[in-house]
């Protein structure tokens, strides 16, 4: 796999992790499932229950991100691939940021994912080709 297909493969994977939480209705149903994975599996930390505006800002943030990866689906480039990496970390590290603050372990998917994604998107970007 070259780089660029690696940067439209994340691309494809992030488009469709966030679609659902475009749309207002969708997205309160995948909060909610979310926090029943949280109060099933025990997890430390709390889950709540999403608010009016804390939705908004959830639906709202969710727009640019689909947007983002569309952007890198359509047109990917080593460049587009370093500020991702970089993204990729940074999301990361807020996330570990706010787990460790009282926030669901649950939270613990996205560096998991994010973490070496942008290891490689940094990494490959630095040391291959494209």
């Amino acid at each position: 796999m070259d780089y660029i297909k690696l940067v439209r493969w994340f691309g494809i994977y992030h488009a469709l992790a966030i679609a659902p939480l475009m749309v207002p209705l969708l997205s309160a149903k995948v909060i909610e499932g979310l926090g029943l994975i949280h109060a099933s599996l025990n997890l430390s930390g709390e889950w709540n229950t999403a608010a009016a505006s804390e939705m908004l800002f959830i639906n709202l943030f969710a727009c640019v991100a689909f947007l983002w990866a569309l952007v890198r689906i359509k047109h990917a480039s080593r460049t587009l691939g370093f500020y991702e990496g970089w993204g990729m970390l940074a999301m990361s590290a807020i996330v570990i940021f706010y787990v460790l603050n009282g926030a669901s372990a649950l939270w613990l998917i996205v560096p998991l994912v994010d973490v070496p994604g942008g290891i490689l998107h940094l990494n490959w970007c630095k040391n291959r080709d494209a």
